[in-house]
C-alpha cells in the first residue's frame, strides 16, 4: 500500500506569511527595451521559503509591460513587480516559471528557466475533517465493507470543495498541484452548509473493488482564503465467499466435445473436436456470489483473459457483456462474450449480460455438466431457450476499439455440453471491478447528514 500524503497544519500559516513576507521591494525603473524581436526571458530565483510558501524575484526584463507568473500548471495573475509570492501551499517539490509580457510591438518572452523549490508544508488544520470507514451491509443500497466506503466531512467556515476519489496507485507520484488538477467533484452551497454544522455530512461512495487500497482527497478553502489539500487513505475489505461459491473454488479439468470454426468472413463451421484444459474458479474480492473463471478462453490459462461467474445455488451462471478495464498487472479483461441462437432460430452476437454457460455441480461437489443452452424468459415472462452457438473474448486496441484475441485464422471456440472434473482446492481472492474510480460517480450516493 502506498504511504499516506503527509496532512498539513494551522498554526503554521501565521509563521509561514512571515517568512514569506519581507518588505515591499523599492520600485526598479525597467531599462529600455533593445531592436530584438522577442523580449528577453526572464531569469528567476528563490529568495525565501516558509513552512507553505516561497517567494521568487527576477531582474526587470527591457521592453516588459508586466509578467505572467506560472507554477506547475496554473497561470497566476499578471502583476508589473519583479517579485511573486506563493503562500498556502502543501507539501512538496514547486516549479514556478515567469515570461515576460511586451505591448504589442515585440514578442512576449520565452518562459523562465524551471527553478525547483521543496517546502514541508503544514501537517494539519483545525477547521476541516475527512473521516473514512468501510461502509456497513445496506442489502437495501447494495453497500458492503468490500464495495463501499462511509465518508464524514465536517468543517468551520468552509465555503469551497473540491474532491476526488482514485485507486492508490492512480497518483501514487503526483504532486499536490497534479492532484489538486484531477479533482473534479464539487459540493454546492446547500451540502456545504451542512458540512459547516457540528455534525457535518455524511456520504457513501459505493461502486469500488474489493481489498483495494483508495485516496480520497479534498481541496478546501475557508472563508479567511486558506487553502488546504486533505489526503487519506482506505482499503476496502475482501468480499468472503458464500457457501455456494466455496464448492466452486479451485481446479477444474474440463473436457469438450464440440467447438465452431470461425472464419475471417465470420463464417461458423461447427465439428467434432475433442479438447481437454484445465480451469481455475476463485472467489471474487467484490462480491459473495462471484467467481473469477481463468482458462476458459481458447488462447488459455494465465493469460489475464479471465471472466466472472455467478453462483446461484448449485449453479454458476458464466457471465456475458463486456466490461472493459485492466487488472493490477495491466492485463486486460472481461466479461465472457457469445453468439446465440434464439428459439425463431436467429443468430446473433451478444454483449448484453446473457449467460453464454450454465454449470450444473452434482451432490459430491467434485464434478459438474456445462451446457450452452441457457434458460431464460422472454419479455412476457414465458420460458425460453437461448442456444451460445460460441464464445470467447474480446480485448481492447490501443485506439479504444475492439478486437478478437485471435493468434490466427480460422478461429477455434468451444462450444456445446462439457464435463467439469475437480482437482484442487482455491487460491486467494480476485478483483475484477474497476481500477480506477469517477470522482462524479459520488453524487449518485449522497446522504447528507445522515
Amino acid at each position: 500500500m502506498k504511504k499516506l500524503f503527509s496532512m498539513m497544519a494551522a498554526f503554521a500559516v501565521m509563521f509561514s506569511f512571515a517568512a514569506c513576507g519581507g518588505d515591499e521591494p523599492a520600485e526598479t525603473p525597467a531599462p529600455q527595451p533593445s531592436d530584438k524581436t522577442q523580449l528577453e526571458k526572464p531569469v528567476v530565483k528563490v529568495t525565501e521559503t516558509g513552512e507553505d510558501c516561497f517567494t521568487i524575484s527576477w531582474e526587470a526584463v527591457a521592453g516588459a509591460k508586466e509578467y505572467l507568473v506560472h507554477l506547475d500548471k496554473n497561470n497566476q495573475p499578471k502583476t508589473t513587480e519583479t517579485t511573486y509570492t506563493f503562500s498556502n501551499l502543501n507539501a512538496g517539490t514547486y516549479k514556478p516559471r515567469v515570461k515576460a509580457i511586451g505591448d504589442g510591438t515585440i514578442k512576449d518572452s520565452a518562459y523562465s528557466d524551471v527553478v525547483e523549490i521543496e517546502i514541508a508544508g503544514v501537517s494539519s488544520i483545525d477547521w476541516f475533517t475527512q473521516t473514512l470507514s468501510l461502509a456497513a451491509v445496506n442489502e437495501e443500497e447494495g453497500y458492503a465493507p468490500y464495495n463501499a466506503v462511509d465518508i464524514r466531512w465536517q468543517g468551520t467556515g468552509v465555503t469551497e470543495l473540491f474532491y476526488g476519489i482514485f485507486d492508490a496507485t492512480y497518483l501514487a507520484d503526483a504532486t499536490d498541484a497534479q492532484i489538486i488538477d484531477e479533482l473534479t467533484g464539487t459540493m454546492d452551497a446547500e451540502s456545504l452548509a451542512v458540512i459547516n454544522t457540528p455534525e457535518g455530512a455524511g456520504f457513501t461512495c459505493g461502486n469500488l473493488s474489493g481489498g483495494t487500497a483508495y485516496d480520497f482527497f479534498v481541496y478546501v478553502t475557508n472563508d479567511k482564503g486558506v487553502k488546504f489539500l486533505v489526503k487519506d487513505q482506505i482499503t476496502t475489505a475482501v468480499a468472503e465467499p458464500s457457501e455456494a461459491v466455496q464448492k466452486w473454488l479451485g481446479s477444474w479439468t474440463v473436457n469438450s466435445t464440440e467447438a465452431y470454426s470461425v472464419d475471417k468472413n465470420v463464417n461458423l463451421t461447427k465439428f467434432d473436436k475433442a479438447d481437454t484444459f484445465t480451469v481455475t474458479v476463485e472467489n471474487s474480492a467484490d462480491d459473495p456470489n462471484l467467481v473469477v473463471i481463468d482458462g476458459l478462453s481458447v488462447l488459455g490459462a494465465g493469460q489475464g483473459l479471465v471472466t466472472l461467474g455467478e453462483v446461484v445455488d448449485n449453479k454458476l451462471y458464466i457471465l456475458s457483456g463486456i466490461y472493459l478495464g485492466t487488472n493490477s498487472d495491466g492485463s486486460v479483461y472481461n466479461y465472457w462474450v457469445g453468439w446465440y441462437t434464439d428459439p425463431a432460430g436467429n443468430f446473433f452476437p451478444s454483449i448484453d449480460g446473457f449467460p453464454s454457460a450454465l454449470v450444473t455441480l452434482d451432490e459430491s461437489a467434485a464434478a459438474a455438466t456445462s451446457t450452452n443452452v441457457i434458460p431464460m424468459q422472454d419479455e412476457a415472462g414465458n420460458p425460453v431457450d437461448l442456444v451460445c452457438e460460441f464464445c470467447d473474448l474480446f480485448g481492447v486496441g490501443k485506439e479504444g476499439g475492439l478486437y478478437f484475441f485471435i493468434e490466427s485464422w480460422p478461429a477455434v471456440y468451444r462450444t456445446g455440453e462439457m464435463t467439469w472434473t475437480k482437482n484442487a482446492a482455491a487460491a486467494s481472492a480476485l478483483s475484477v471491478a474497476p481500477k480506477t474510480f469517477d470522482a462524479n460517480m459520488l453524487k449518485s450516493s449522497v446522504v447528507i447528514a445522515r
